[in-house]
């Protein structure tokens, strides 16, 4: 891989973490290990909710001397996900998501050891780890499961679904304050398992307005009583959202290629 999406095996001039590149899965046991020798180690995921039990199971506390693994998923309010970084960065143990890791700067200079269970899906994610002091050891540690999750998640937060699944909450030109709305979304029949972040709904709620089907007024939603037929693409909102899931479903393509092959440097 080229420009923007290579990450160095080794520092250049001093600056940059390490990188091991691990790339054949069994990035768990590689964790568990890390912890075990005591070293402050954590490891990065696209999304915690459908990977949180086996992957705290596999930094079971009581090997550890006791120290339980931090969860630091993106979706909690500002405040409770502030609170988990900064425990996260005392403990010297955790799980974080990418998106976590990327903009709460206390966590970047917090671990010896990170460990890449699931590729970056985005480019501000790549950037947070290439810009990794040069103390911290970056593991590349993804399999064929590790980027099918990731590839789940890219697609979880995709405008369409979720949209469908926010009109089907609704009566049509009933008011309906937004927190309610979320709440009441079937996502599992979308097939949104686990549900979508806040800022996915937000967006979806978004483009729903850019395309005449709902109006909002404070933190009421009134949803069209007559819809007409729309393009969903003449929204900027979901052109942005769908380009940027496109742009993570090939950056999650590209690191399935480079599997195949020993890599001269490591693809984020």
């Amino acid at each position: 891989m080229r420009g923007a999406d290579v990450v160095p095996l080794a520092p250049v001039q001093g600056e940059g973490p390490r990188v091991r590149d691990m790339r054949d899965g069994g990035g768990l046991a590689l964790a568990a290990t890390l912890a075990a020798s005591g070293q402050a180690t954590c490891v990065l995921v696209s999304d915690l909710a459908p990977r949180c039990c086996e992957i705290t199971r596999a930094l079971d506390a009581s090997r550890f001397a006791g120290v339980e693994p931090v969860l630091v998923p993106w979706r909690l309010g500002v405040g409770a996900r502030e609170e988990r970084a900064e425990l996260a960065a005392a403990t010297g143990l955790a799980a974080i998501e990418h998106r976590a890791f990327a903009r709460l700067g206390e966590l970047r200079a917090a671990f010896t050891h990170v460990v890449v269970l699931e590729p970056p899906l985005h480019a501000d994610e790549a950037a947070a780890l290439r810009a990794l002091p040069p103390t911290t050891t970056l593991h590349l540690a993804y399999g064929a499961r590790d980027l099918a999750s990731a590839r789940a998640t890219a697609e979880r937060e995709a405008p369409r679904p979720l949209m469908a699944a926010l009109w089907r909450a609704a009566e049509a030109g009933a008011r309906i304050e937004v927190e309610e709305l979320v709440a009441a979304a079937n996502w599992a029949a979308s097939g949104l398992v686990p549900p979508p972040t806040g800022e996915a709904a937000a967006e979806a709620i978004d483009v729903l307005i850019e395309l005449g089907l709902a109006e909002r007024d404070g933190d009421v939603l009134c949803l069209a009583v007559q819809p007409g037929r729309s393009d969903p693409s003449s929204s900027p909102t979901y052109a942005r959202a769908d380009a940027r899931r496109r742009d993570a479903l090939a950056r999650i393509e590209r690191a399935a290629a480079h599997q195949s092959r020993t890599p001269a440097a490591g693809t984020m």
